[in-house]
Formats: C-alpha cells, sequence, structure tokens
C-alpha cells in the first residue's frame, strides 16, 4: 500500500481532533484565571454586573445568584458578553468575601506561588516567551515542511488539506506562545500600580502582576479602596464593626472591623441661624444651604479608636467620609489600562 496514503489519512484524522480541541482551549489566561469564581464586571458608562464568571474561547457569561427579573417580566439567569464587545468592559473584580473556603484556600496558594514562583513555572514561563519570540519564525518553517511534503505526496487529498494543516500549525503555536514584553516580564511576581483610564477619570491600583496577555492584565493581591458613609440623620455602622458615637462636641470613631480605615472627610451644611433662610450676596433670591467640608486623614487601625471634633457644625447635618481596602484580584483590558509604574523596587 502507498505509504503516503496512511500518511494522509492519519494526519486528516489528527487535524479533526486536534484542530478543535486547540480552538476549544484558546481562552485567554488573564481571564481564565477568574473562572468559575464569583466576580464583579465594571463596564464602561454602565452599571456593575455580579455573577459567578464562566469563560468561553468566544466570550464570557456571569450566572446570576438568584434569577433578575426584567422590565418585561422575562427572568434573566445570565449576563453574557461576547468577544466583540469586550472593549465595554472597564474591570473585573474579584473578592475574597464572597468566595468559598477552599475557593479562598486556593486562591491565597496562588498568590504564594505568583509571590514565589517555582521552577517549574518559571521555566514553562521562558518556553512560553520563546514560542511568542520566534513565532514568525516557527510558522515559517512549519509552512515550508508542509508545502514540501504535499508537493512531494502522489495523494491529492493531502494536497487538498494543505491550508488546513497550515491553519491548525499557526493556532498550535498561538496557543503555546505568549505575548512577550520585556518590560512587564521584568516585573512579573513584583507590584506594580496601574493606571486605569475612564474618560477624563484615571485610577490607580497597586497589586502583584501574575499575568499579562495581548488583551489583559491580571493583578493579585489588590488593596481596592471602597468608600464608606456615616450619616448622623441616619446613625447605622458603615461597616460591620465599625461604630461611630456623638462624644459632646465630638464624633467618636470605634474600628473592630478587621480593617484599617481611613476617614476621609467631614461633610456638613452651614446653618442659616434662628431657622432663617440664607440670602444670597445680592440680597435677590433666598441662597441654598452651604456644604462644608473639612479634610481629616485620621487613619484608624483594627482594635483602634479616634476623635473627630465637630467644629462647632450641627451634628444633625454631619456625615463623614470614609474608605477602607478590601482585597481583591483585577484584570483589565489593555485598551483601558496600562503598567505605569513598579511598585517595589526590582533588583537587576
Amino acid at each position: 500500500m502507498d505509504f503516503v496514503f496512511y500518511t494522509t489519512i492519519l494526519v486528516i484524522f489528527a487535524t479533526a481532533i486536534v484542530g478543535p480541541f486547540v480552538r476549544s482551549r484558546l481562552r485567554d489566561r488573564c481571564l481564565r484565571s477568574l473562572d468559575e469564581s464569583p466576580v464583579v464586571l465594571d463596564r464602561v458608562d454602565q452599571d456593575p454586573v455580579w455573577g459567578r464568571l464562566r469563560v468561553y474561547p468566544t466570550g464570557i457569561e456571569l450566572l446570576y445568584d438568584a434569577p433578575s427579573p426584567g422590565t418585561s417580566g422575562i427572568d434573566k439567569y445570565s449576563y453574557i458578553l461576547y468577544k466583540r464587545s469586550f472593549e465595554s468592559i472597564l474591570a473585573l473584580w474579584r473578592y475574597p468575601d464572597k468566595m468559598t473556603e477552599e475557593e479562598r484556600r486556593r486562591r491565597a496558594k496562588r498568590i504564594r506561588r505568583t509571590a514565589h514562583p517555582p521552577f517549574y513555572v518559571r521555566s514553562w514561563r521562558w518556553c512560553r516567551n520563546v514560542m511568542g519570540t520566534l513565532r514568525d519564525a516557527f510558522l515559517q518553517t512549519a509552512n515550508a515542511l508542509l508545502g514540501r511534503v504535499a508537493a512531494g505526496a502522489s495523494s491529492t487529498v493531502l494536497k487538498s488539506q494543505e491550508a488546513q494543516l497550515k491553519t491548525m500549525s499557526s493556532e498550535l503555536i498561538g496557543y503555546a506562545g505568549n505575548v512577550y514584553e520585556p518590560i512587564l516580564e521584568r516585573y512579573l511576581s513584583h507590584r506594580v500600580v496601574v493606571e486605569v483610564t475612564q474618560g477624563e477619570r484615571k485610577d490607580e491600583y497597586v497589586g502583584l502582576l501574575r499575568n499579562y496577555t495581548a488583551d489583559f492584565i491580571e493583578l493579585a493581591d489588590v488593596q481596592r479602596p471602597m468608600s464608606l458613609l456615616w450619616s448622623a440623620a441616619e446613625p447605622h455602622e458603615p461597616l460591620p464593626g465599625l461604630s461611630v458615637t456623638h462624644a459632646g462636641d465630638a464624633l467618636s470613631v470605634e474600628n473592630r472591623s478587621g480593617n484599617t480605615v481611613r476617614v476621609a472627610s467631614l461633610v456638613g451644611v452651614e446653618a442659616a441661624g434662628d431657622g432663617a433662610a440664607l440670602v444670597s450676596d445680592d440680597g435677590e433670591a433666598p441662597a441654598e444651604p452651604v456644604e462644608t467640608r473639612t479634610e481629616v486623614g485620621v487613619t484608624v487601625a483594627d482594635g483602634a479608636g479616634a476623635t473627630v471634633d465637630l467644629a462647632g457644625r450641627d451634628p444633625s447635618v454631619t456625615r463623614l467620609e470614609m474608605t477602607y481596602p478590601k482585597p481583591a484580584d483585577l484584570v483589565v483590558p489593555r485598551a483601558h489600562a496600562v503598567v505605569r509604574h513598579a511598585g517595589e523596587a526590582v533588583k537587576g
């Protein structure tokens, strides 16, 4: 029997199996790190979406914890975003307090491995970088070999499959390879500052650079500042374990939340005096109450307390604006984000 004929059948059979398998596995590595995790999807100029993430080669899906009723009376069970609409993604956040105990243990292990990558992880990364750097050379060599085999084969079947074989080799090399950037490689497993831009607003986040691809950047162990607001008109705990109480002409802040809380500013409204309306400078119309803001900048560690002077303001209209760092993992699209600074000194 013709040896080339059997080789042809074997190659076509392998192509039919390997090709779809490779395509089914081509998921962005940064997104894949959050797969099956509860995440918050921040979208450009849209409301955030909560759900458990599923990552596909053609997009992502967020599964809701409970059905979401729509305006048309139809229950919605998930939110699907296709790859062609990824430019609407501003950030994907994963918070440990929303994860199960087993998921938190796996996350802690990944963070330790990110900060101190073992030898086999560094070796595989080096191999991927070589594949990514020499991608074009590998493709040209593979295509040249396939062309020579097809040209010398007596079977017209193999010649007709030449284009498909070249496509498969390109997918295999693209799957194994990696987008290589020397600057980002230098800071892998180190803390960096990522700048995220939305319109004229720019936010900075510090975390361990865990991975990057052509489309996304992944940070681990980010301390995201979360806003808290306490109002004397509606007293409550803005955070479990964080209490604010009146103490004469001051507010007493007691922190047992397990987090370090920063009291950013004190907001009040200038009283009109004896119930009279405030009058504008030209005397023609009543002026709106004037909101005043006093920067406080007091940091209250867990297990500690602090006192904020009200400076003669009416406590009934006083508010405290506070922030606290919430641990999270972050994946941001490179269309809106860039690694702008090193977050720590790196030798070499």
